[in-house]
């Protein structure tokens, strides 16, 4: 894996990822997880958990990410 120095965002922001994706993409077991998703119609959306450490290639450069699963259905 190439190394690079770069910045990155750290801020207060989450990754998500619809459940259907993780099913599509084989990912590894989920993490539980006990938070809860208000969405802008306040509306709650069911979180399935937590895929840690999914490897997602930008450019020529590989990062590891965790993505929290929705259930938007």
């Amino acid at each position: 894996m190439d190394e690079c120095l770069a910045l990155a965002d750290l801020g207060a922001s989450i990754n998500l990822m619809p459940f259907s994706v993780w099913k599509a993409l084989s990912l590894p077991e989920l993490t539980p997880t006990c938070m809860t998703l208000e969405l802008a119609d306040r509306s709650v959306s069911k979180l399935i958990g937590i895929a840690k450490d999914v490897s997602f290639k930008v450019g020529v450069f590989h990062f590891p990410a965790d993505f929290v699963v929705v259930d938007f259905e």
